[in-house]
């Protein structure tokens, strides 16, 4: 394999963006790249002055002289993530499952050096003063952390689940007031990257619900970002806020500077007015925004959400409401822009032409809504949308369905039914339809098929560049050529006459060889990006090939008028047939004319 050779950069204050830059004008992979720190350079940020004590109360920050390179074997086995809290006071360090840990001294030398790099890349402060002996102190709680975890101190241990802890703390602490976190509803909108109002949120057995933090008088310091915050110290006589909760679903205890509620079962919590509560989520009669509020949070957390609406024509789930659980069960209709996310659903009722269900199982009486579904039935479906792995319906007006497998038992008119290997139709009692055999009618393999396709042509603007880049290495090395050529031949004779070497001509020499490997490595990553556009190009026709078995079976006459269509993507085309009236048959393609065909 060509290896990328080494690059100097000074007084980097944005690692993560130099390296990026690299990565993208190289046209590598994410992380191929790694660095080792030569310098580190601090200054202040408003003079520009570089400092070298820091005896003074001035914010901080570093640049660094780095030497980019490959990213080791050894490397690509460090599984590292830094957490700060709130206010960049304390940095937890997270060693990810899968990482194989160790006390040896070879071992904690490398990751204190991985960890110094995610320190430079996200701008924690690193103290290079003699005083401080920052390494000795890292390195002394990573042993103790590492001692923790292992069983056995003489054997390296792989980690099957992540293990956190704390690896640094500021000297600054910061004055605070008595505050209550919410944690669920916190982790929620980080992942989702919005908040609503008036919802609960998933939690489990033992799940830390509540914390509540104790007010705290603080002391002046320097955070882990290096910026100093001056902290005015006086008497707070605020106490922690109470909280109202039920012993029987939450258990209190003391954590940290305050205390922590946690969850003794699965369900949904809320927190308003310092009232911790739990709904009951098997015992609905409905969810809205008035009663309930949202659900969220609970499809990782295998919730169960049973609705029995008291009228199975009304809502169990109420217009806009959004609910996310593990398993589903309603016995009532979904409102208008109603949402729900589970693994498993069953509704025995009506959803709403303008509500949406994403499940892996999904059973409905009668949909006129979205869904997208692995496995799907459907008693009953009217100008619905179906995106599905299999689906089965018993009666279907109007629409779109796409689906790998579409069994139905009566189909009426006016829908369009999009499948990549069976559709079985028991009775044809309608016109107006049709039907697509589309390798994009499956929505996993939409997904792969958009993702090739866009890989393929990222794959193609990167050749491009690098191409490009390669002109111009070849260029200089054409020009540089002959001139290297003499220069060698002077270096040679003057070696033979143990005579000087002029110091320029050597350092000639080193440029064009630089230059020719940096050609090579150009040529080596054209050659591997051809090769992954290759590999994608060969996953689409894979797709296509399979396609080419897909078979519509119509157990009934082919009454009024239908329409079929085959569209392919090797070469890219379409053929199509017209049926009226037509006496029962099935449809296949021909895989050397790539035309339909009934048999």
């Amino acid at each position: 394999m060509q290896k990328f050779n080494p690059l100097i950069i000074r007084n980097c204050d944005e690692i993560t963006k130099a390296l990026g830059q690299l990565h993208e004008l190289y046209a590598l992979d994410s992380y191929s790249l790694n660095f080792d720190i030569l310098e580190i350079k601090t200054f202040n940020p408003d003079t520009q002055e570089e400092i070298t004590t820091y005896d003074t109360n001035d914010n901080l920050r570093q640049k660094f002289d780095i030497s980019v390179r490959d990213r080791t074997e050894s490397e690509h086995k460090i599984f590292l993530e830094l957490a700060l809290d709130r206010y960049n006071t304390k940095l937890t360090l997270t060693f990810k499952k899968g990482m194989t840990l160790s006390l040896d001294e070879t071992f904690l030398e490398t990751l204190y050096n991985e960890l110094l790099r995610n320190f430079a890349t996200q701008k924690i402060f690193i103290d290079t003063t003699e005083s401080n002996n920052f390494k000795t102190g890292i390195i002394e709680n990573l042993k103790n952390a590492i001692q923790r975890i292992i069983e056995n101190p003489t054997q390296s241990t792989v980690l099957e689940k992540n293990e956190s802890f704390e690896i640094l703390r500021s000297s600054y602490i910061p004055r605070l007031e008595s505050k209550t976190y919410f944690h669920p509803k916190i982790l929620w909108e980080q992942q989702n990257q919005t908040n609503i109002e008036f919802a609960s949120y998933a939690v489990v057995r033992d799940e830390l619900v509540l914390e509540v933090l104790a007010p705290c008088s603080g002391e002046s310091g320097r955070d882990l970002l290096g910026d100093y915050h001056e902290v005015n110290i006086k008497q707070d006589n605020k106490q922690l806020a109470e909280i109202v909760f039920d012993e029987k679903i939450f258990r209190k205890e003391q954590i940290n500077d305050g205390v922590g509620f946690y969850a003794l079962t699965t369900g949904y919590v809320s927190f308003n007015d310092n009232k911790l509560s739990m709904l009951d989520s098997q015992n609905l009669t409905e969810i809205n925004i008035r009663t309930t509020g949202h659900l969220l949070g609970g499809k990782e957390k295998a919730t169960y959400v049973n609705i029995t609406c008291s009228n199975p024509q009304d809502d169990a789930v109420g217009q806009g409401i959004i609910l996310e659980a593990g398993n589903v069960d309603i016995v009532g209709c979904i409102g208008e822009k109603a949402k729900i996310l589970a693994n498993n659903i069953k509704i025995h009722g009506q959803t709403h032409q303008r509500s949406y269900i994403q499940a892996h199982t999904c059973e409905i009486d009668f949909h006129k809504g979205s869904v997208q579904s692995e496995e799907l039935k459907i008693q009953q479906c009217e100008l619905g949308n179906i995106d599905a792995g299999n689906v089965k319906i018993d009666e279907v007006s109007g629409g779109n369905i796409h689906a790998k497998n579409i069994t139905i038992n009566k189909l009426h008119s006016n829908t369009k039914l999009y499948v990549s290997q069976t559709l079985d139709i028991a009775l044809l009692d309608g016109g107006g339809n049709e039907i697509y055999i589309s390798p994009s009618a499956y929505f996993e393999d939409r997904k792969k098929i958009d993702e090739d396709t866009q890989f393929m042509q990222e794959c193609v603007e990167k050749i491009n560049r690098l191409i490009e880049s390669l002109n111009k290495d070849n260029t200089k090395i054409k020009q540089a050529k002959p001139i290297i050529k003499q220069l060698r031949s002077i270096i040679e004779k003057n070696n033979q006459l143990n005579q000087p070497i002029d110091k320029r001509m050597t350092k000639a020499v080193a440029e064009y060889i630089m230059l020719v490997r940096h050609a090579n490595f150009l040529k080596h990553r054209i050659l591997q990006i051809q090769e992954s556009a290759k590999t994608c190009n060969r996953e689409l026709k894979n797709i296509d090939e399979n396609l080419k078995n897909a078979t519509i079976n119509c157990h009934s006459k082919w009454n009024n008028h239908n329409e079929i269509f085959y569209d392919y993507l090797f070469p890219k085309g379409r053929d199509m047939m017209s049926l009226e009236n037509e006496e029962e048959c099935s449809i296949g393609i021909d895989k050397n004319t790539l035309k339909l065909t009934k048999f």
